[in-house]
């Protein structure tokens, strides 16, 4: 017992020395859209043809695969990816359909058709040992990943999950999300309104305080909406969010014996704590985090904080 217990306290000491020099790291490095120099292509057979998926896959070690959020992209992982490729092999990944990955018109964009491309990346890069983490709809889709390979592997390749204010369950949605889901409003509005009135607004809802918000993100997050197919991925994103076999996937969440974090700011409008405290209870291995004065966008907002939690996690 007592040799457990000095083991946990080497461990934390060990996350508080790396954190500590991590705090110059925290800063974006090559993480702008349009530097497709600093990663690499996967190519994919869809329903039209083939299509190319965009990945960043940084540093050597176990690997950590990183999924992000709706509208998002490999830049909401900047500072994570920062952290952790010096230790590990960090490997961030565009969904179809946004950031530098391709867009195909195939009307394949639920949580569902995310998870069975997922899948398929951890196999054709052959990833063991393997952390995925999750973020909003990134969440939604590192579940059902990993719910697809435990019941079509014998052992699968996923030995943690960390889950950061994750789509889980149907819910009340934002009201641009809605927008996005109501014909001809959808079209019309990300046409018209100026892409980044669109990315500023979907910002104010993911921070707590919206002078947190850096300019850059909004010019990063703003770009992929003046693509006529990126906007086109993004409506059909919306439109499929809220899935036929979500409520199937909720009653597999119990057999899903997989060690799992769960991080989630107090404040998030958008998936609330109580969705987390839910997940929490219907997880058989999961434990909470909690992060104070944040919204939706922990990670981006508490970067420092995120990746503390993370690292004591890894840790265990």
């Amino acid at each position: 017992m007592r040799r457990t217990h000095v083991h946990k306290l080497l461990s934390c000491l060990a996350v508080v020395i790396l954190l500590a020099g991590c705090s110059a790291q925290l800063t974006p490095h090559h993480f702008a859209l349009g530097h497709q120099d600093q990663g690499t292509y996967t190519l994919f057979n869809g329903a039209k043809g083939p299509y190319k998926i965009f990945a960043r896959d940084e540093g050597k070690g176990t690997p950590i695969l990183f999924i992000h959020g709706f509208a998002a992209n490999t830049y909401t992982w900047r500072h994570l990816v920062s952290d952790f490729s010096r230790d590990h092999r960090a490997i961030a990944v565009d969904l179809k359909g946004f950031g530098e990955s391709d867009k195909p018109a195939d009307g394949k964009y639920s949580i569902f058709d995310q998870a069975d491309l997922i899948s398929q990346f951890i196999k054709k890069k052959n990833l063991k040992n393997l952390t995925v983490v999750g973020h909003s709809l990134g969440g939604a889709i590192a579940l059902a990943t990993a719910i697809q390979l435990k019941q079509s592997q014998k052992k699968s390749p996923i030995k943690r999950l960390v889950l950061i204010d994750s789509l889980a369950y149907p819910q009340t949605l934002p009201f641009y999300m809605k927008a996005l889901r109501t014909p001809g409003l959808s079209q019309l509005g990300v046409s018209v309104i100026p892409a980044e009135v669109q990315a500023r607004t979907a910002l104010k809802f993911a921070y707590l305080e919206d002078d947190r918000i850096p300019e850059q993100s909004v010019k990063e997050y703003a770009r992929p909406l003046r693509d006529a197919a990126g906007r086109k991925a993004l409506i059909e994103t919306a439109r499929q969010i809220i899935s036929p076999g979500i409520v199937e996937a909720i009653d597999r969440f119990k057999n899903l014996d997989i060690p799992t974090k769960l991080i989630w700011c107090r404040h998030d409008r958008i998936v609330p704590l109580i969705n987390g405290f839910r997940l929490e209870n219907d997880l058989p291995d999961a434990s909470m985090q909690i992060i104070e004065d944040c919204g939706h966008n922990p990670h981006e907002e508490k970067p420092a904080e995120t990746i503390m939690a993370m690292r004591m996690f890894l840790s265990e």
